[in-house]
């Protein structure tokens, strides 16, 4: 069991395992709390096994391992916290920092190991589509960041909430622009144009790359 487990990870196959807990937690949650067939609580344990999947999806020495798990487990330890706190302002900023600085730490070695190592196309492939979901979830953590210390930073109808801080993340970083949340701080602005630019210059320069790659070798594949 346990070399299955190392084979799981050190291979790159536990990059689809976090792919699979992205797309759960970002795209389908939300619809399952919004009709109650789940709780925010099970969300927030599905945001930790991202967390806790990560760490182990990257290939990295030990102590670095180790020093990312203690990062993580803080971050969900806070999380927990602020359930039974919900207005303990500074529990919930120490746990929006901490999962940032988890994100950011994941990006890095994700981009270092898999997208400018010599790994197999899926699994590159499957990076990319993680690093850039995890740009997502990364400038939602920031925006609320911003949001805790000036709840005037964002313009919106309604009370703004970690899932609608995605949303507009997901929105900016795709360049939609709706405009139902408006940046109002020059902060957030600034937040918003840095996010927006990373993920053009993101789909433009990487992932194009990728997709004619594939295209060039299956077309390889196809004379042979």
């Amino acid at each position: 069991m346990k070399e299955k487990i190392f084979y799981l990870w050190t291979t790159g196959n536990g990059l689809y395992a976090l792919l699979t807990l992205l797309f759960f937690g970002i795209f389908v949650s939300p619809l399952m709390i919004t009709d109650g067939l789940i709780s925010d609580i099970l969300v927030e344990c599905i945001f930790a096994l991202i967390l806790i999947t990560g760490v182990f999806a990257m290939p990295c020495s030990m102590p670095l391992r180790f020093g990312m798990l203690l990062i993580a487990c803080l971050a969900v330890t806070t999380r927990v916290l602020h359930k039974f706190s919900p207005l303990d302002l500074p529990i919930l900023k120490a746990d929006n920092v901490l999962a940032v600085i988890t994100l950011v730490a994941f990006t890095i070695l994700i981009v270092k190991h898999f997208l400018l190592g010599k790994t197999e196309l899926r699994y590159r492939i499957a990076a990319a589509v993680a690093v850039f979901l995890i740009f997502g979830v990364l400038w939602a953590r920031l925006y609320e960041i911003i949001y805790l210390y000036n709840p005037a930073a964002f313009s919106l109808n309604e009370n703004i909430n970690p899932y609608s801080l995605i949303y507009f993340s997901f929105v900016t970083l795709t360049t939609i622009g709706y405009g139902d949340i408006v940046p109002i701080s020059i902060m957030a602005r600034s937040l918003a144009i840095l996010e927006g630019v990373v993920g053009q210059l993101y789909m433009v320069i990487l992932i194009s790359s990728l997709v004619s790659e594939f295209s060039a070798l299956s077309a390889k594949s196809y004379k042979e």
